[in-house]
């Protein structure tokens, strides 16, 4: 606690990725489009970002491109908006 979300950092030393890719495997391998889907998800969670804030763009960028949505994205940080704790 106390710590900005923009600050969250991903334990590079934990094999996340690679447990999440797999529960997602494991549950969903048999659901229809499945075989469409997971290796771009594989991607972006292989990919290993350093930062939360990172794979949650990452993820929200990918979501927005197969729903074909067309928009400025704008991050929080570049609004210089003041912090309240």
């Amino acid at each position: 606690m106390g710590q900005l979300l923009g600050e969250v950092e991903l334990e590079m030393d934990q094999p996340w990725g690679r447990k999440h890719i797999n529960t997602i495997e494991w549950n969903y391998h048999n659901a229809p489009f499945f075989d469409l889907y997971m290796p771009a998800l594989q991607d972006v969670l292989a990919a290993a970002p350093q930062r939360l804030k990172e794979l949650n763009l990452s993820l929200f960028i990918y979501l927005l491109k197969q729903l074909e949505i067309d928009t400025e994205i704008r991050l929080s940080s570049e609004l210089e908006l003041l912090s309240c704790r």
